[in-house]
């Protein structure tokens, strides 16, 4: 039975997939395995590498071009961010999509702006962020639960995608687009930055003789405690512990006198100078620790920036 006849006997939308990558397999396996929708075409760069996507996702045709696509209901464009409205482009050129049909890409960075090309052909735009990296494709059927998403785009369509990743158990919030360079910089901080965390930490409990796995063990069970402390209700201001939080200027000095590494004692400057922000401390105390931090020209402007 082909994909085409399998969706409209259940009524799922077809799917096409270009750039079935680690985003895009990972998708497609899940799309497959929760019956939200109906795989059809997929294309890579290679039909090396389609060969290997549609052999992970079992599911799926292969086509060599944008010119075999067979139009369907969404087309997902999971490609690097600096391909996606050439892409568009060229599936507008080829007559690939199906009017009134959903394009989207998963891109953080990238808006919806680098999508108006298919407006043209009569299609409705999103994009769609997983907010969770992928160190390789998955086939874990949970690899979405609990997973935030953001939505940006045409609102009509908000339902169709949501109906097709809730039941993977994503959490899809809607996101002003104003904002996406921001907001993807945020994203950063907190999925790609704990584990240079950990590294430095891992490093510095190393110097002080532990082994490697004992000094990364006791890293990840340090900061797996730290973050479970932090929940929606919790007051910013409670969140700054440890010498800052109790302004013990002494500790700071010896701990950045400690460091030897001048990368990582310029990382544990940089936290201490925005943590000091999220203090009660009056300015007196707040000064004492810029002080250490930083150089004393800049203290006035810091302090009164809040």
């Amino acid at each position: 039975m082909s994909n085409a006849l399998h969706n409209k006997q259940l009524n799922l939308p077809l799917i096409n997939i270009i750039g079935a990558g680690i985003i895009g397999k990972t998708l497609a396996k899940l799309i497959t395995h929760y019956n939200c929708g109906c795989i059809g075409s997929i294309l890579n760069s290679t039909p090396q590498s389609t060969k290997e996507a549609i052999k992970f996702i079992k599911n799926g045709n292969m086509v060599k071009n944008i010119n075999q696509l067979e139009p369907a209901d969404i087309t997902i464009i999971a490609t690097p961010e600096d391909m996606i409205e050439t892409i568009c482009k060229k599936l507008c050129s080829a007559n690939a999509l199906k009017p009134n049909s959903l394009v989207m890409h998963c891109s953080g960075i990238a808006n919806t702006d680098v999508l108006q090309e298919v407006k043209k052909n009569n299609c409705f735009i999103a994009r769609l962020h997983i907010i969770k990296h992928f160190y390789s494709p998955s086939d874990d059927i949970d690899a979405l639960r609990n997973t935030f998403c953001t939505f940006d785009g045409d609102e009509s369509i908000f339902h169709l995608v949501k109906n097709i990743f809730t039941p993977m158990g994503a959490n899809i919030i809607k996101m002003n687009a104003q904002n996406d360079c921001k907001y993807h910089a945020a994203c950063v901080l907190v999925t790609s930055y704990p584990q240079v965390l950990i590294l430095a930490s891992t490093l510095l409990f190393q110097a002080c003789g532990m082994e490697k796995f004992e000094a990364i063990t006791l890293s990840r069970s340090l900061i797996e405690y730290t973050l479970k402390q932090v929940n929606p209700q919790t007051d910013l201001l409670d969140l700054v512990v440890g010498p800052v939080g109790r302004a013990d200027v002494d500790t700071i000095q010896k701990n950045l006198d400690s460091i030897d590494d001048f990368m990582i004692k310029e990382i544990y400057q940089a936290l201490g100078k925005l943590a000091v922000r999220f203090t009660r401390h009056d300015d007196s105390f707040r000064k004492k620790m810029l002080d250490i931090f930083i150089n004393e020209n800049t203290l006035a402007g810091l302090i009164s920036n809040d």
